[in-house]
């Protein structure tokens, strides 16, 4: 149920959950509760957690023990992370140029002792390339 790779529906919840324990928590179970969640991979819900652990400590005038600085660290590598699988549907410039570019080259200089079969064959296959390119990008 806790979070330590990749994302699940249960590590999704996971911050509801944080967020519940923290709720019902007495200032001594805050502090080892600082060490848990510093220690987990939270994947979602980094606000509410937050919210959530400011209200608690400052109801029993607790310390903050690094968690709201932990949290808003993993926000922000989640958002990086996010961001970064969302340009990973891009378009990598440098392949798609040499795609073309073979391309462009089939097409400029068919060999002459190519049958016509062949060069369409040749030419299927770098259409299809493209196309899985075109298809990457666009999230297809």
């Amino acid at each position: 149920m806790w979070s330590v790779g990749e994302q699940t529906k249960p590590a999704k919840r996971l911050h509801k959950m944080v967020v519940r324990v923290i709720e019902g928590s007495s200032s001594e179970q805050l502090e080892s509760l600082a060490e848990i969640i510093k220690r987990l991979n939270i994947v979602a819900g980094h606000n509410e957690i937050i919210g959530a652990w400011n209200g608690r400590r400052g109801m029993l005038r607790g310390e903050d023990l690094g968690v709201t600085a932990n949290l808003l660290k993993q926000k922000a590598e989640a958002e990086k992370k996010a961001e970064k699988e969302k340009a990973g549907r891009g378009i990598d410039l440098d392949e798609l140029q040499s795609e073309i570019e073979e391309l462009l080259e089939l097409l400029k200089n068919r060999q002459p002792g190519m049958s016509d079969m062949e060069w369409d064959g040749y030419v299927q296959k770098q259409l299809l390339k493209l196309h899985e390119l075109a298809s990457h990008a666009l999230g297809k």
